[in-house]
């Protein structure tokens, strides 16, 4: 097997593995597969991961790519996500909710954060991008915005 074979397996057992938990939540899984049949949710792509080696990690002394690869993000939403705004020229960073994460690693309430870049959320626990609009209907709840470039005018940008 190929090395990038490997890398390949490696992300994707990481994003079943956490997918597999938000699925046991029957809210989440409905809006889910209603979100997927109707390309409002995707899967990080080959191609976005590819894109991550663009950005490399100082305190780690890696690209984000192989802070993906190596599980780095698992239980580090807002600090993988404040990561991944690096990629983009606009972008929200928030915290909120998301109740079918609630009991994993370092979420023990459902604490959650992600990123919304031009009307997609871009969540890098479970490694989807949501349609915005859609959001809520996974149990998305916001409770701040903590950053975002550009600043928006009236405070918010989501609309969940």
């Amino acid at each position: 097997m190929c090395f990038f074979n490997y890398i390949e397996l490696r992300c994707i057992a990481i994003e079943q593995n956490l997918l597999h938990v938000a699925l046991k939540d029957s809210q989440f899984r409905k809006a889910y597969i209603y979100g997927v049949k109707h390309g409002l949710i995707k899967r990080f792509s080959t191609s976005f991961f590819n894109d991550m080696r663009s950005v490399y990690l100082v305190l780690w002394e890696c690209t984000l790519y192989d802070f993906f690869i190596n599980g780095l993000n698992v239980g580090r939403c807002r600090e993988t996500a404040d990561y991944l705004t690096r990629m983009f020229p606009e972008w929200a960073l928030y915290i909120g909710f998301l109740p079918a994460i609630k009991g994993t690693l370092r979420s023990p309430g459902g604490e959650h954060s992600w990123i919304v870049i031009d009307g997609k959320v871009y969540d890098t626990s479970l490694l989807l991008i949501i349609d915005e609009q859609y959001a809520h209907n996974l149990g998305y709840k916001i409770d701040e915005l903590i950053n975002a470039h550009p600043s928006p005018k009236n405070g918010k940008s989501l609309k969940l």
